[in-house]
């Protein structure tokens, strides 16, 4: 399977370069262009709402603040493309940052809340900086409603080398549109790489584990606060960039280019494709960018519903073959129902195709339909469901693991394991501890000595706070009063990722897989700590990235052989 991955990316590389040469409609080009801009956003975004289970709706803002970086750097500085493009994903990286910091302290719809707040405080801000007041001498920033104009650059002028090479006989402004095309692709391309290097690490791993259980991170060392931060901001600085690509290639920005509707398009891109994928996002994003225009042509629009009633046809068929091979007493109508029921929606679509003269009026209520069928019927997304059907035919096409370079052996699991206690005294002393919850005092003034190298067993009738102790000694909860000294230092107080990696971790009474990741992943989530590598050497793919993963799956492999 590994060899089709690679076949797919060769080909799908060598269409797009060959794109331009073959479609000479600048429209078509253009069309592309902010394809793989909204495709940029939407692979950003996907590793806050996808991996970590967040939903944001203020991306169209951090978009927006790209995209008036590099119109402020050209309006006010004179400054070209290629600082803006460093700049810009700077300046949305910092702002997701100032976002982050508090707002990830909420989840859920609270976060959707700060976020959407925050985009609608961007854009009355963009609108409103044209005077900053006499202490500034009256700057106008953003030109308010007026709007930024630039100028798509052009870098490499081909045209002496039209004679030898008859595909470079083009007028300058369609080799400024190919330049272009190919300057957003190279950087589409080069993000996914970037991407495909931070979530295949420990910090996609962590990113995946925090949003299946939370406190069981934190008590194996990972963060939760601290990693959902690091992929906001890297989803922000995405987003910047793209939003730097957009500025030149519409040229001319103004606050209503950067609404709610665009965040929610943002958010339909990753819905509709599929999350935790690199595909999903591009196909989603080619759905939202490209599907209200061909929806403006009742042909067009004919052909896709023909397509789609087909394809419903075929999924159809196969699927009631998959329930008559494997039948379930009791739901067998329940099962041909949920069947039925799409297939018959998308032919009534085709149907509808046909009833209608023009599709004009109804163009935004056909999309808005279209939109809904997907997200309610493929919630995994149309990457996902493409995955599910083709692993019903061969599961071994989608199986991937985590590899280590030798099998494990048992005797190794605990090699290197040391502490900094030599002498008689406790590695871990409780002195004194209290634990009250308004009335109820679960901890009364408890003592525990615990020698290096020795196993213990805290017994005790329901109710008598045995829980209630693992919470206190791993950072759940902070003791009324007493003192937790580990290996010498006080840690009461401290937070359960910063406990645990000094050396303390915890399992729980309900014993609970990551449930998206491998059995080896699950392993490397508690070695988390061990790693010393930063972001940089992860999206540099350095050595040291290298020869850390390669030791922590090689350990991994040793403690599943334990």
């Amino acid at each position: 399977m590994r060899w089709l991955q690679i076949l797919f990316v060769l080909v799908a590389i060598a269409a797009l370069a060959a794109f331009p040469f073959y479609v000479t409609s600048p429209y078509y080009l253009h069309l592309a262009v902010t394809i793989a801009i909204f495709a940029i956003v939407a692979l950003g975004l996907d590793i806050v709402f996808g991996y970590t289970g967040e939903v944001s709706i203020g991306h169209a803002a951090l978009f927006g603040i790209g995209a008036y970086t590099a119109g402020i750097l050209a309006f006010k500085l004179g400054v070209g493309f290629w600082p803006a493009l460093i700049a810009g994903p700077i300046m949305a990286a910092l702002f997701g940052a100032v976002l982050a910091l508090p707002a990830l302290r909420v989840t859920g719809p609270y976060l959707a809340m700060v976020t959407l707040a925050f985009g609608t405080i961007i854009q009355i801000l963009i609108n409103e900086m044209t005077d900053l007041g006499p202490w500034l001498n009256n700057f106008n920033l953003t030109n308010g409603p007026l709007g930024i104009k630039l100028i798509t650059p052009l870098f490499l002028d081909l045209s002496p080398w039209a004679d030898s090479f008859k595909l470079l006989d083009m007028p300058a402004k369609r080799m400024r549109e190919m330049e272009f095309y190919f300057i957003t692709i190279t950087l589409l391309l080069l993000t996914i790489i970037f991407i495909n290097r931070i979530l295949a690490s420990r910090l996609g791993r962590a990113f995946e584990a925090l949003r299946d259980s939370p406190i069981a991170c934190d008590c194996m060392g990972v963060s939760v606060y601290r990693h959902k931060v690091m992929a906001f901001v890297t989803s922000a600085g995405i987003a910047g960039l793209a939003g730097v690509l957009f500025a030149y290639s519409e040229q001319y920005i103004a606050p209503n280019n950067f609404t709610f509707d665009l965040s929610i398009l943002f958010l339909l891109a990753v819905t509709m494709g599929g999350r935790k994928s690199r595909l999903g996002p591009i196909i989603g994003a080619a759905i939202v960018v490209f599907l209200p225009n061909l929806l403006g042509d009742i042909n067009l629009f004919r052909l896709i519903a023909a397509g789609i009633a087909g394809l419903s046809l075929l999924v159809g068929m196969f699927s009631l073959g998959q329930i008559q091979a494997n039948p379930i007493p009791g739901r067998t109508g329940a099962r041909v129902t949920a069947v039925l029921l799409p297939v018959v929606l998308c032919l009534g679509l085709w149907a509808l195709s046909w009833y209608l003269k023009s599709i004009t009026d109804y163009k935004r209520t056909i999309f808005g339909m279209m939109i809904l069928f997907v997200v309610y019927y493929l919630p995994d997304g149309i990457v996902g469901f493409v995955k599910k059907l083709l692993a019903a035919i061969n599961p071994e096409w989608f199986r991937s693991h985590v590899q280590a370079a030798e099998p494990g052996e048992a005797a190794k699991a605990f090699a290197g394991v040391t502490t900094a206690k030599t002498d008689a005294a406790a590695l871990l002393d409780v002195n004194q501890v209290v634990m009250q919850f308004g009335g109820l005092r679960a901890l009364d003034r408890v003592d525990l000595a615990i020698q290096p190298g020795t196993i213990h067993g805290l017994i005790g009738p329901n109710g008598s706070g045995k829980s209630t102790m693992m919470n206190v000694l791993t950072g759940i909860y902070v003791p009324t009063q007493g003192m937790v000294n580990f290996d010498g230092d006080n840690i009461a107080g401290l937070k359960s990722p910063q406990i645990a990696a000094r050396g303390i971790a915890r399992t729980f009474q309900n014993v609970q897989l990551f449930g998206e990741l491998s059995l080896i992943e699950n392993v490397l989530v508690g070695l988390h700590h061990t790693y010393r590598s930063g972001f940089a050497d992860i999206a540099l793919a350095l050595p040291r990235a290298g020869r850390e993963e390669a030791s922590a799956r090689q350990r991994a492999m040793h403690l599943l052989s334990f």
